[in-house]
């Protein structure tokens, strides 16, 4: 079963910041757009990932400027595998990485895909 904390991830983060007094509508809007479109990039990653690497976790990592949520750094899906994988099993996996790269690239929007790192770990 694989672990995706897309969605819940930016509700923790959002929980965890306090607006200043007097918000004004136009930024809480930009805010919710903001959220809206990470978290449809988030989700649409995982469904790629889930797609071509079934046997892998996944979890992400979002670096963020806590003063203003809509401005993050990057953020860093990581992709485990569940079981072991052997040296036979490398050139494919890289295939499939790079086929998750592009297919994510065609269906997400340039400002997300720039500030989005896929990493795999085989340890």
């Amino acid at each position: 079963m694989q672990q995706m904390k897309g969605i819940s991830l930016m509700d923790d983060v959002a929980t965890t910041l306090t607006e200043p007094a007097g918000v004004e509508v136009a930024d809480e809007k930009a805010e919710f757009i903001a959220r809206y479109e990470l978290e449809g990039a988030i989700n649409i990653a995982c469904e790629l990932i889930s797609e071509l690497f079934p046997d892998f976790e996944i979890k992400t990592a979002l670096d963020i400027e806590f003063e203003e949520l809509t401005k993050y750094t990057y953020l860093d899906i990581q992709m485990k595998p569940l079981v072991e994988i052997e040296t036979s099993d490398i050139e494919t996996l890289v295939d499939k990485y790079e086929e998750l790269q592009i297919k994510f690239h065609e269906r997400v929007e340039r400002k997300h895909t720039s500030k989005m790192l896929f990493s795999m770990d085989f340890h």
